[in-house]
């Protein structure tokens, strides 16, 4: 029989609830049936977005009212990374937005209002739901729902159809056109899903003569059908590893900074003195104190931190200890344990973090990492801090074991191809990208070929006991940052016999925050045949490149900033030369410019 003819049930001058009247307990289970698996959808359809099943929290629906109809198809597991995530968030959008309106068309117009509310409050949807409510009254208010109730039905879901391509939120500049193509069809396949749904509803209630209880079993498919794909085809490990990742940034840092309000604050930049008054006395207390009020809650924020991210993934380590995710995880503790506030960078106004690692804690866990993961692109870096841990305690053949195996393989795997460059330019599923990135390897790379260099023209591999213990004194103070000046100079003319001596006052000129008397300490250095020589004349290149055209820098008989990259350029091999010739690149282009002008 035809969807599109006239219902067999005699034409009433009002219009009414489309199945006929029944007992009042039969309506009510059928009722409540209905709305119960309805529930359970919609907070699958939570789950997929958040990974919690339930959350009545104000918090979550404010998030909700910013959250577009889109995320279910891109985040937190994206349909480009996963494809199954195309037919199960497909069918659970299904589902959502066509059981209210078949609720309008077939029951009373009231009970819709409680599917639409079970979307709000449960789904956490509350734009979706003003919209699937227009779409009842539309479907459950005209004459269609008796004469043609398929019609009825469609007159619903064109409202969704509407919301969708006004509002679904759909970030037109991160997605290809192919990517935005794809998404389009996802919920346009989920439309037709859904009117092939309520075309078989329909036709069930004719052949069933309009009693109640149509609804129930074409509702129980869309709950079975979409959580078993999603436990087979994906799992709920990757969605719990995807809510992980989100929240975390590139870097070496993981964890974002937060800059609060008051470092923009004009009595902080200006660090004035505060006085306090009281009945008896006056006292002024230094910015200085301030400082370390203020730093030392910060401090705190970042523990609080540190420690939800680290719970997060442990917990993920605990359900699934040797799932293919468990080393990004391992990578994500070991190193935010280390991550610390960069003081320096906090009383000039700015919050930033940095990597102090490997200390004794997270030692533990990249040896974890590396012994029981090392086919992990993760265990290469686990090699390089734990190389980094043995010379600060002065083993010196286990550090070259570490470093060395960290070198060969980082190289080895920077050489495979990336996944984006292998990928025509119309692909739209691929991988999701590795965590951390390639460009992370190669900053550890870079660190690694550094510390085999300074060992090797600091003798460190057969030195003399002083030598080793001036190197371990170097690695505990990696990366300078937060070190004083007076500790570093210190630590030259403790070691002033050792050939490290010089890299010590090296670090300790780094330290110097006015640039140009940086640069007349770092020239002192600079004029050496060592190590580090070269890293002066490398750090002089690139404040030439700011400050060789002020009157103070000639003055001072400092030279140019092609002069100093070209010194590391042709010094004797060492980990600069490649930053040195894309220095001297790039100022020549510049130089190029100007006379094309």
């Amino acid at each position: 029989m035809s969807l599109l003819k006239r219902t067999v049930r005699p034409r009433r001058s009002k219009i009414r609830p489309l199945l006929r009247q029944t007992s009042p307990a039969r309506t009510v289970f059928f009722t409540i049936t209905n709305l119960v698996g309805f529930a359970f959808v919609n907070a699958f359809f939570y789950y997929l977005m958040t990974g919690k099943w339930f959350d009545f929290s104000s918090n979550s629906y404010k998030s909700a009212l910013a959250c577009p109809l889109s995320s279910i198809f891109v985040e937190p597991l994206s349909i480009f990374t996963h494809p199954w995530m195309i037919l199960v968030s497909g069918l659970v959008l299904t589902a959502i937005i066509s059981v209210p309106i078949l609720v309008a068309v077939l029951y009373r117009l009231g009970v819709s209002a409680l599917f639409v509310l079970t979307v709000a409050v449960i789904g956490h949807a509350p734009l979706l739901a003003i919209f699937i409510a227009i779409g009842c009254l539309l479907a459950g208010m005209t004459r269609l729902r008796n004469e043609v109730p398929f019609l009825a039905t469609l007159a619903g879901l064109a409202l969704i159809g509407l919301y969708w391509f006004f509002f679904s939120g759909i970030d037109q500049q991160t997605l290809s056109p192919f990517e935005k193509l794809t998404l389009h069809l996802a919920f346009i396949i989920s439309m037709i899903t859904a009117v092939i749904a309520e075309a078989v509803v329909l036709s069930l209630a004719r052949l069933a003569r309009f009693r109640p209880g149509v609804i129930w079993p074409v509702l129980l498919t869309f709950l079975v059908a979409p959580i078993w794909l999603f436990y087979q085809k994906v799992g709920p490990a990757e969605l719990e590893y995807a809510l992980i990742i989100q929240k975390i940034v590139p870097g070496e840092t993981i964890i974002a900074p937060i800059k609060p309000a008051f470092l923009n604050s004009s009595e902080w930049k200006n660090l004035t003195p505060t006085t306090t008054s009281t009945s008896t006395t006056q006292s002024t207390k230094p910015t200085e104190e301030k400082a370390k009020l203020l730093l030392a809650y910060l401090q705190d924020q970042l523990k609080i931190r540190q420690q939800k991210l680290i719970k997060k993934c442990r917990k993920f380590l605990r359900r699934y200890p040797r799932h293919r995710r468990t080393p990004t995880l391992l990578w994500i503790i070991a190193t935010v344990i280390d991550i610390q506030i960069d003081t320096d960078a906090f009383l000039a106004g700015k919050l930033r973090y940095y990597y102090a690692g490997p200390s004794d804690e997270s030692l533990i866990l990249w040896e974890q990492l590396a012994e029981q993961f090392p086919q992990s692109p993760q265990s290469l870096i686990a090699h390089q801090r734990l190389g980094i841990g043995a010379l600060r305690e002065e083993r010196i053949q286990k550090a070259l074991e570490h470093l060395r195996t960290a070198q060969s393989l980082i190289i080895t795997y920077l050489e495979q191809p990336r996944a984006e460059t292998t990928l025509s330019k119309t692909t739209v599923f691929a991988p999701d990208q590795p965590v951390p990135s390639k460009e992370y390897y190669r900053k550890v790379l870079f660190q690694t070929d550094t510390i085999l260099w300074l060992m090797e023209m600091n003798e460190i591999i057969d030195g003399k006991p002083q030598d080793i213990e001036a190197f371990a004194q170097y690695m505990k103070l990696w990366p300078f940052i937060g070190v004083s000046r007076i500790e570093l100079q210190d630590l030259a003319k403790a070691f002033n016999q050792t050939k490290l001596a010089d890299n010590f006052r090296l670090q300790a000129a780094l330290t110097i925050k006015n640039p140009l008397d940086r640069a007349i300490k770092l020239s002192h250095l600079a004029n050496q045949v060592n190590d580090a020589a070269i890293l002066a004349n490398y750090e002089l290149g690139c404040l030439a490149v700011q400050f060789s055209k002020t009157p103070a820098w000639t003055n001072n008989h400092l030279k140019s900033a092609d002069y100093y990259f070209k010194v590391v350029k042709n010094a004797q091999e060492n980990p600069y030369i490649a930053a040195a010739e894309k220095q001297l690149r790039w100022i020549n282009l510049s130089k190029r410019a100007k006379v094309s002008q």
